[in-house]
């Protein structure tokens, strides 16, 4: 086969091309010829292929150099002989097979002689050019479903040639002489516009003109997002129904004219595609005739408008964009309608527009008379569509037995909020800044499904503090409602949260407060001792489900075990940090076991929720910096609280971003080792992190001169499954140098094999890997391109360099002690090392100590053990290599 296809840079004509391709083994495809006109703006058909179609992620999943079967040629399909150029027109005229005439006009409101000359004479000459063809084995045209009016007594559709009251060429000609009147022809026709009618026409003057030419004719119903190829939701066009889903869907169509039971006949795009094909090959009539084939979803399989409706607010409710998605008004064009067409949609968009002149800010003004004018046009355009139910024949029907049409029009709002939108589901807001809510906070935190006083002013306090603080918190929805699934019904539910923050105690009883569909219950908190002596907030804390607990005793706590038999009893769900205190490096912490002890004693089957919260900046920053400085952990005052609440009300607080997401759930019983627990829940908290670009940036700007850019940064990370995520915070919002370090603990772990690849003998780079990985990411094989890149080398550099630096310096001064060393704390040798990262100092200790170079004395100091004499060939190890050595160019 040697094919061209036409309208490759609209929606329909992609989905065609890329189905060509790939299956261009089964359909013996050779080339393929692509036409295309040249850009308003001066770019070259060649330039519009690379920019609008090949770039597309439409194409994503075929193999790398499918563009070589591809050969774009200029043309412009109305005009005579389609505006080819004569080496072009000889080329394909001996080489063409197959003919797919995507192109077309789907604007509804066009006027009919400037739809009649992109739909018909496109058609014709493509007609023309196609019988210039000796090869050719088949031309394909594409026209519509609603070439055929809509019939009162609602009668099944055939496909067959739609009857029309006079011969079409005459019609044709009439529209040519420019002596028409197109309202009188569309009701002479029965046509409700002028793209139905001129595609109409195009069929009976196509059909009259073919002669002996082979030919079939696809007429799809209304096209939507694709159900499984390229893959599920693919859609980059707003036309027809996915303008109603968007502008649904982001609150801002809240008055339509429909009937709730008229059906819409939503049919796939790859539904559509496989039609186009399979009408390319398969036998035409015997009798030499065209063959009709209706592309359709067919009466069965397509949903009332009440049902679409349904499924569109439940969709944008569970992920909501801009508005609260609510349409208030279904029904007919009534002077009710017009009222409240005025009120929701024309008033407030022309106010806007005015208001945005008069403050000069002329995009602004354009975006809302756009969008003003496309609430406009879907309550102009579609009505005849959403009034009358079409009931299309198919000798093509949907094949895939695992096709319903609720789930496919959930799949069309997946498929806009994710490729329309440019939303993740992953990442839904639920408070912060932008976080747009149904309810004002107090009506909201009164009106919640469940939550005694205390949470609910809690949640209504934390609603206030969390939009002055913070940008935007968003969270994983599909994956806690896809956990949530697989937790058995007779488990204890426990969620364990990493623990970076304070903050941290409210973020997930605050997003099961306010998701009560999620089914996970606002949990009981275990909460550190010191909290409860705080006056009054300590009794406070204990009425939002928190008790405390006293970690450190290194023995069981009879108290804490009591609490939670006694809560395990009432089958409470709890709460509780499994890394014990808080990391303020954001270095992850070694599991504590405590807890999970009286749990299992208790022999309740329990499962685990892992939670992982990341955060662009910590409310603690401050304070963490100076412990890293080597200052003691100051004790928790009412004081410091009331301060810090005291800057958010004054907007002197940026958290930026943070995310919450869910990992998979671990079962726990009376049999469970406890070890493989721990280490398991760790894991998924260290895979559920979550990088931004403020993380990013931070980095990247610590290796300049010789660096990189933070682009591509995020595209190595993100070839390796990382997620990063888009951040509010700038430049100016910088961070002390001493905590820049503990950023690249919510990143680093996916760069942990290539270290372990490029410096395999360094002691501080195997020790740091292996006290930090707790997600296995140090078991991946790097490829050796990627250990190649530059770009990688830098970034090892970058992460490790300082590691190797610190282990080295304080091996270093170790190694100029006397023989009776006496070494109090890490904190001690931060002061002969200034320069050095705390934790790293502490890491070291510990892998010197694990190797019995040092030995910790009975009253907790450090002192020589027994493998002393070792250090110095340790301290050496720990260098980073020397320039010779390839990796360290970058150094």
């Amino acid at each position: 086969m040697k094919a061209l296809v036409t309208g490759v840079t609209g929606f329909v004509g992609k989905v065609v091309l890329e189905e060509l391709l790939r299956r261009s083994e089964e359909l013996r495809l050779e080339k393929v010829y692509v036409l295309i006109r040249p850009g308003r703006k001066g770019h070259s058909p060649q330039e519009r292929f690379e920019k609008e179609v090949a770039a597309s992620p439409c194409f994503s999943k075929l193999p790398r150099g499918w563009e070589q079967k591809v050969t774009v040629v200029a043309g412009e399909l109305s005009e005579t002989g389609c505006a080819l150029s004569l080496r072009d027109r000889g080329e394909m005229t001996a080489e063409l097979t197959h003919i797919f005439n995507v192109a077309a006009s789907v604007e509804f409101d066009l006027p009919l002689e400037v739809a009649a000359r992109s739909n018909i004479a496109s058609s014709l000459n493509v007609l023309e050019f196609a019988k210039a063809c000796p090869q050719l084995e088949r031309l394909i045209g594409v026209s519509t479903a609603y070439v055929t009016p809509h019939r009162e007594n609602n009668g099944p559709i055939e496909e067959k040639p739609v009857p029309l009251p006079r011969p079409a060429r005459e019609i044709y000609q009439q529209i040519l002489s420019g002596r028409f009147d197109t309202q009188a022809l569309l009701k002479e026709t029965g046509h409700p516009n002028t793209y139905t009618l001129t595609k109409c026409l195009a069929e009976h003057l196509l059909l009259e003109n073919r002669g002996t030419l082979p030919f079939s004719l696809v007429r799809p119903s209304i096209v939507s997002a694709c159900w499984s190829q390229p893959f599920a939701g693919w859609i980059d066009s707003r036309a027809a129904f996915a303008g109603f889903v968007s502008l649904i869907g982001a609150g801002y169509l809240r008055a339509v004219v429909a009937d709730y039971d008229t059906k819409l006949d939503i049919v796939p795009c790859d539904v559509v595609a496989d039609c186009i094909l399979r009408a390319a090959v398969e036998p035409l009539p015997a009798d030499g005739s065209v063959r009709i084939v209706h592309a359709v979803a067919g009466k069965d399989q397509s949903c009332n408008i009440r049902e679409n409706i349904a499924i569109i607010e439940g969709y944008f409710r569970r992920y909501p964009v801009a508005r609260f998605s609510h349409l208030r008004y279904v029904g007919p064009n009534s002077l009710r309608f017009k009222l409240r067409h005025w009120q929701w949609h024309l008033g407030p968009g022309k106010a806007a527009a005015l208001w945005f002149k008069f403050k000069r800010k002329e995009r602004a003004r354009k975006q809302i008379e756009r969008l003003t004018g496309q609430l406009h046009y879907l309550n102009t355009g579609f009505p005849y569509f959403t009034h009358c139910s079409f009931d299309f024949r198919s000798s093509m029907p949907i094949s895939d037995p695992k096709f319903r049409k609720y789930d496919y029009i959930e799949n069309v709002c997946r498929g806009v909020y994710t490729n329309l939108m440019h939303k993740k589901e992953s990442e839904v807001v639920f408070a912060g800044r932008r976080h747009r809510p149904e309810e004002k906070d107090l009506r909201w935190a009164r009106g919640r499904a469940r939550g005694n006083w205390a949470i609910r002013s809690a949640a209504y306090l934390a609603r206030k503090v969390l939009r002055r603080s913070a940008d935007s918190i968003t969270f994983d929805r599909g994956a806690f409602e896809q956990a949530r699934q697989t937790i058995p019904a007779d488990t204890l539910l426990l969620i364990v949260p990493t623990h970076r923050s304070y903050l941290d105690f409210i973020l997930c009883s605050y997003l099961f407060f306010a998701y009560p569909e999620l089914g996970v219950p606002i949990p009981h908190i275990a909460a550190a001792q010191e909290f409860g002596k705080i006056p009054l907030l300590g009794r406070l804390i204990k009425q939002t489900q928190a008790f405390y607990v006293q970690r450190g005793l290194g023995k069981e706590n009879p108290e804490l075990t009591r609490q939670i038999h006694d809560l395990v009893r009432r089958r409470q769900a709890l709460e509780f940090f499994i890394e014990g205190t808080r990391s303020r490096s954001r270095q992850p912490l070694t599991p504590r076991r405590g807890i999970l002890k009286c749990l299992q004693a208790t022999g309740q089957a329990c499962t685990l929720l892992p939670v992982s919260i990341s955060y662009d900046r910590v409310p603690e920053e401050a304070t963490f910096g100076r412990e890293l400085a080597g200052e003691t952990k100051p004790k928790m005052r009412l004081g410091a609280l009331l301060a810090w609440l005291l800057r958010v009300v004054r907007g002197e607080i940026r958290l930026g971003r943070i995310h919450v997401a869910c990992g998979r759930p671990i079962a726990l019983n009376r049999h469970s080792d406890l070890n493989l627990i721990g280490a398991a829940a760790m894991a998924q908290l260290q895979q559920g992190l979550v990088a931004t670009d403020h993380h990013l940036r931070a980095f990247a700007e610590r290796q300049e001169p010789v660096g990189f850019e933070v682009s591509e940064l995020r595209a190595r990370l993100e070839a390796r499954s990382a997620q990063v995520l888009e951040s509010p915070l700038k430049r100016e919002d910088r961070i002390p140098t001493s905590l820049l370090p503990t950023l690249n603990y919510q990143w680093s772990h996916h760069f942990f094999a290539e270290a372990l690849a490029l410096l395999p003998e360094n002691p501080a780079v195997r020790h740091h890997v292996a006290r930090n990985d707790f997600g296995g990411f140090a078991q991946r094989v790097p490829k050796p391109e990627a250990l190649a890149e530059e770009v990688v080398q830098l970034i090892v550099f970058g992460l490790f360099e300082g590691v190797c630096r610190d282990y080295f310096a304080a091996a270093d001064w170790l190694s100029r002690q006397g023989p009776e060393l006496k070494l109090g704390s890490a904190g001690t040798l931060l002061k002969e090392i200034p320069d050095a990262h705390l934790p790293h100092l502490e890491d070291c200790l510990e892998d010197l100590a694990q190797r019995q170079v040092l030995a910790k004395t009975p009253g907790g100091e450090w002192a020589w053990g027994p493998n002393a004499a070792e250090l110095n060939r340790y301290r050496e190890a720990c260098r980073w290599p020397e320039k010779s050595t390839g990796l360290a160019v970058a150094g």
